[in-house]
């Protein structure tokens, strides 16, 4: 999934509202249990309605959400623990601050693309439909962005990012257009990326050129440093770490992580932000997780182990050969990943603890958010809502 590591410094200078801690109500609370290495709550959060498509956002302290797009969008916190309380962390539900999106949004497959300062990006693709929202969830304004050249639909391939430029203030829309090209003369197949941006507040998309780098249908982009970054193949099928930086708009590109091998599966590789660095995690071996962290931005040397988690048989093999992103390291050193799409889990790094918990039913995507007021409304070539 997405992350912006240092958009909680960017945002210190523009507003430092956060929701408190105290207005939420507790619903659920989960504790360690000592002897083993796993502490697995199976408990659901109703959505009221089974074929609704509903969103969930978790909220950290300090101010950070996890979001989970399904069209209604409900205030849930995750809170760690006092000194006094080591092992358990609660999970609290503000019913009042629900949202329901779904009379003011098409029904259909809903992507999160990002958080950047309280403004949510997410693309929803049906019917041949490409169409991306930008939303606040606390001012409850939306805008629908205008719809890019070049059709997504098979073979063609579409990736997203959305960040912030500091220098210039503008928060910008990516779009990766991958088209599917076929070699008339060899038959060989092979795709052609376009960079296409889109800046809040002015009205349309232009291109930025072509990118010589295979995005597939990995995740969407990482927004750090002012920059977004995606995990990528050269035309040799190296394994890379592709930014735009979104001052220039120029693209730049780095080695991955140590570890990958073409003889893995490629795919299970995700893209995060571990504090204020890039990390890698990597769930390609049957028998441990690796999550690598890039100390020093660009300088491939500095790629660290940083978590190892082995996989043991009839224990935590519900973790091994799916697709895992790192969401958060929280301030106790607990890491929080997103499983697939199905559910959370902790990591405690000295402990060597797991601990699972579901949170909906269903499938739900998950990312960072920092609350915030700032209305679309400032950005006068937009066509803004208000549900």
């Amino acid at each position: 999934m997405l992350g912006g590591g240092d958009d909680c410094n960017s945002l210190v200078k523009l507003e430092s509202k956060v929701n408190s801690s105290k207005d939420l109500q507790t619903v659920l609370t989960y504790k360690s249990v000592g002897g083993g290495n796993l502490d697995r709550i199976s408990t659901k959060i109703p959505n009221g309605r089974s074929n609704r498509v509903v969103a969930c956002s978790l909220i950290f302290f300090p101010p950070l959400w996890i979001m989970d797009f399904r069209m209604h969008l409900l205030a849930v916190c995750f809170q760690q623990p006092s000194s006094q309380q080591e092992g358990t962390h609660e999970i609290c539900h503000d019913p009042n601050s629900d949202l329901d999106l779904q009379p003011y949004f098409p029904i259909g497959s809903f992507s999160l693309v990002g958080s950047v300062h309280g403004f949510v990006c997410f693309n929803y693709f049906s019917n041949g439909a490409d169409a991306i929202y930008i939303l606040n969830p606390r001012t409850r304004e939306y805008t629908m962005v205008p719809e890019a050249e070049g059709v997504r639909g098979y073979p063609d391939l579409v990736n997203y990012g959305f960040g912030f430029d500091p220098v210039k203030f503008e928060y910008k829309v990516v779009r990766i257009y991958q088209e599917e090209i076929c070699d008339k003369i060899n038959g060989s197949r092979y795709y052609k990326s376009e960079c296409q941006v889109y800046t809040i507040g002015k009205g349309y998309w232009r291109s930025a050129g072509h990118v010589m780098f295979c995005f597939g249908c990995r995740a969407y982009g990482v927004n750090l440093y002012g920059k977004i970054h995606w995990l990528v193949y050269d035309v040799n099928r190296n394994d890379l770490i592709c930014s735009l930086d979104l001052g220039n708009e120029l693209f730049i590109s780095f080695p991955s992580a140590p570890g990958h091998s073409e003889e893995n599966h490629p795919n299970l590789r995700s893209l995060g932000v571990f504090g204020r660095c890039l990390c890698v995690c990597d769930n390609n071996a049957d028998d441990y997780i690796e999550v690598w962290v890039m100390k020093e931005y660009g300088v491939t040397s500095s790629w660290v182990k940083e978590i190892v988690i082995n996989i043991i048989p009839e224990c935590n093999d519900w973790v091994c050969n799916e697709m895992i992103y790192l969401l958060k390291v929280l301030d106790d050193g607990v890491v929080l990943f997103l499983w697939r799409e199905d559910f959370l889990f902790l990591h405690h790094p000295v402990k060597k603890t797991l601990k699972m918990f579901d949170v909906f039913e269903g499938y739900f995507l998950a990312s960072s958010h920092v609350s915030s007021s700032f209305s679309l409304k400032t950005f006068e070539a937009e066509v803004v809502n208000v549900f």
